[in-house]
C-alpha cells in the first residue's frame, strides 16, 4: 500500500496522471477514457524516495513542483508525449505520415487521419484496392499511391476533395512518393522500374527509367540538398 498524497491531470497529454505519494511521484499514460487501466511507474530522475505532499504546476506548465515532506520542492519536467496511445483503424495500415490536423495514414482502399485527441477519420478513395505510402504535399494536401489500381492522387485537409489521377503506362504500381524541392511530386513504380514527376494539377512531366536491372524501387525522399 502507498498512500496518495496529491492528483494532477497532466495539462497536454491526454490520458495522463501525475500523483504524489509517500514514496515519490509516479505516473500513467493510460488512466482516462472509458478504458482507463492504472499502469503506473516511478517519475522524476533524481526524486528522494521521500513524502510528496502536493503537486503543482509552474506558471507557464512547463514544470512540475514536487512539495516534499521536509525534502524541499523539487521540480519535474512534464511528459511531452504519451507513454502509449493506441488509434483504433477499420484495418491494417500500410503508410503513415504527418499532415494537416494529426497523423494520416493509408489501409487497404482508404486514407485516414488519427488526431491528437484520439478520434481516427477515415475516407474511402474511389478505385482503391492496395493504397501504398502517403505524404503532405506542396500545395498542402496528402497524397497517396495505390499499386493495385495504378493510380496516385490527392486528398484536402477536410477529407472533402479527393482527386486520383492514372499513371499513363500499363503494369504500373506506384508505391513511394515525396514532395521535391521543385514542388512536384516523385513516384516510384517499381512495376516498370522508373520513378516520375507529376504536377500537384496530376499532370506528368517526367519519366525516368532506373538503368540497373530489375532495381524495383519503392521508397522516395527529399534529401534536402536538392535531390532526391
Amino acid at each position: 500500500d502507498n498512500p496518495v498524497t496529491s492528483v494532477l491531470p497532466d495539462p497536454t497529454v491526454k490520458n495522463t496522471l501525475y500523483i504524489g505519494t509517500a514514496n515519490g511521484v509516479y505516473v500513467c499514460g493510460t488512466c482516462g477514457g472509458i478504458a482507463a487501466t492504472g499502469n503506473w511507474m516511478a517519475y522524476g530522475t533524481g526524486l528522494p524516495n521521500v513524502w510528496v505532499a502536493q503537486l503543482t504546476l509552474t506558471r507557464d506548465t512547463k514544470q512540475i513542483v514536487a512539495w516534499t515532506h521536509g525534502r524541499s520542492a523539487w521540480t519535474i519536467p512534464p511528459l511531452t508525449v504519451p507513454l502509449a496511445q493506441d488509434f483504433a483503424t477499420s484495418g491494417p495500415t500500410t503508410g503513415i505520415a504527418n499532415g494537416p490536423n494529426g497523423v494520416w495514414f493509408t489501409e487497404g482502399s482508404k486514407v485516414g487521419v488519427a488526431a491528437i485527441d484520439g478520434s481516427v477519420t477515415e475516407y474511402p478513395i474511389p478505385g482503391a484496392s492496395q493504397l501504398q505510402d502517403i505524404t503532405k504535399g506542396p500545395d498542402g494536401n496528402m497524397w497517396f499511391t495505390d499499386s493495385g489500381s495504378n493510380f496516385f492522387g490527392s486528398i484536402s485537409p477536410n477529407g472533402q476533395t479527393i482527386h486520383v489521377y492514372p499513371t499513363l503506362q500499363g503494369g504500373g504500381k506506384p508505391r513511394g512518393i515525396a514532395a521535391g524541392p521543385d514542388g512536384n511530386m516523385y513516384i516510384c513504380d517499381p512495376g516498370n522500374n522508373e520513378i516520375y514527376v507529376e504536377s500537384t494539377a496530376g499532370v506528368e512531366l517526367n519519366r525516368q527509367h532506373v538503368p540497373t536491372t530489375n532495381a524495383k524501387p519503392y521508397e522516395i525522399v527529399n534529401g534536402g540538398d536538392g535531390y532526391m
